[in-house]
Order: C-alpha cells, then sequence, then structure tokens
C-alpha cells in the first residue's frame, strides 16, 4: 500500500464487499435514513434552498445522499476515489448519473471549479484520510470550490480524546497504532434478506474528538457554528470564511 495512494484501498474494499453477494455497502436503511435526515436539519439551519443551493459531496461513496437531494430538486455533484463505488450511486439515480464522478479529494483542480458551491458534504470521508498532508490538502480543496460565506456539514467517527499528531506518513501511523492491515475481520453488511457477515481487511482511519475536528476546521478557514457529539459520530456545520 503506497504512502501517497493508501486511499485508494477503498475501491479493493467496495469490491470486496460485492464479491460476497452484497449488493450496497452502505444500505441499511435506518443508517440511511438517520444521515439523511441529520443532512436535511443542516440545511435546514443554514437556509440552503434547492432553488438557488448548488451541494457538492466528497466521499459520496453508493450515492445514497445524492440520490436524496436530486428527489429534492438540489444541483448536486458527488465526487469519489472508488469507480466502483461512483458506478453504484450512478445506477441510483437513471438519467442523473452524470451527478457523480471519481476523483481524489485532495486535488479536485481538474474536476472542480473554485467557489463552484454553495454547500460541502462530508459523510465519513476527513477520518479516512491519515496524514497530516492528505487532511490539509483535503479541507483546502473544500475550502477552495465553496463560495466565500458557503456552508460544509461534517459527520466523522469520533474519539474521546483529542489526536495529538503529527503524521508525516501512513507507515509511521499503521505502525504506532498497531493497525493489522493483513488480516480480514468480520464486519456487518445489510441486505434484503437481513444483515450478513462480510470479511475485510482493516483500513487506516484517523479519528479525532470534536475539539480536534474543530480544531482541524478553524485551522483550514472554516468557522465551527455547531458540533455535537453523537452515538454515530461527531456531526459539525461550519462556514467557509473569507480571505
Amino acid at each position: 500500500m503506497g504512502a501517497a495512494k493508501y486511499y485508494a484501498a477503498y475501491e479493493d474494499r467496495y469490491r470486496r464487499v460485492y464479491a460476497q453477494r452484497v449488493e450496497y455497502w452502505t444500505g441499511d436503511p435506518d443508517e440511511i435514513g438517520a444521515v439523511v435526515r441529520c443532512v436535511d436539519e443542516f440545511l435546514e439551519r443554514v437556509g440552503a434552498r434547492a432553488s438557488s443551493s448548488a451541494v457538492v459531496e466528497f466521499g459520496c461513496g453508493e450515492g445514497f445522499l445524492g440520490a436524496h437531494l436530486l428527489s429534492r430538486g438540489f444541483a448536486y455533484l458527488g465526487i469519489d476515489l472508488s469507480p466502483s463505488a461512483v458506478e453504484k450511486a450512478q445506477r441510483r439515480v437513471a438519467g442523473s448519473e452524470a451527478c457523480f464522478v471519481c476523483g481524489d479529494v485532495t486535488d479536485l483542480r481538474e474536476v472542480v471549479a473554485s467557489g463552484s458551491f454553495d454547500i460541502g458534504l462530508d459523510n465519513y470521508c476527513l477520518h479516512m484520510l491519515v496524514t497530516d498532508e492528505d487532511r490539509r490538502k483535503y479541507l483546502s480543496e473544500m475550502r477552495r470550490v465553496l463560495k466565500p460565506g458557503g456552508f460544509a456539514w461534517f459527520h466523522e467517527i469520533g474519539q474521546d480524546k483529542r489526536f495529538e499528531g503529527p503524521v508525516a506518513s501512513v507507515g509511521d501511523f499503521v505502525s504506532a497504532e498497531g493497525i493489522d492491515l493483513d488480516t480480514c475481520e468480520p464486519r456487518e453488511a445489510y441486505t434484503p434478506a437481513g444483515r450478513k457477515t462480510v470479511y475485510l481487511p482493516r483500513l487506516p482511519a484517523r479519528f479525532n474528538s470534536g475539539e480536534g475536528y474543530g480544531a482541524e476546521l478553524s485551522e483550514a478557514g472554516f468557522c465551527v457554528e455547531y458540533l455535537e457529539v453523537r452515538k454515530s459520530g461527531v456531526v459539525m456545520h461550519a462556514k467557509r470564511l473569507e480571505e
């Protein structure tokens, strides 16, 4: 696993899930419903309207949030590094396939123009980036593609204590955290017939406390206007500051 593109392993993860006869890795209707409600609350809170607000989602995965927002009439673009996930997302939205594209969230200059969107969404994306450089690049790209005064929603897995870096390479992080990337572990997936156990290798992920995530956003040029630690993770609403 190369340090520069360690997160490209998510393509392998999706392929492994599908090979174990699971149609969607993110398929639990209760979990999907909870995230959709959380996003709708955020959009209402910041005054976003389908008639005037364009939304970009970073790490869109299989596109359930995109399908929901498109059904509400929002202009939407979903971006993910995994071609398999993007293909699944495109199947969800017949007639709107072009709303999902492959791209690396740490460098979207050839995919998204600066100041193109009013709203940015991140559902479990930031914590999948491990190194300090990758996290800074990603948040910088999110800030770049948002209009001045635009808003961002984050939903990340949290931990009790603030993460104290630095992390220069994924190899150093994996070694320090003692992460076994070779042994497959059981995970629960949802199918229409019920839950199913699938086996997947672990991937490096860097969690933070609510305070820690908030500090990262502030350092990247966002003002965190709302932060709540929930059972599902840390939810944040942030505003892109002017230059």
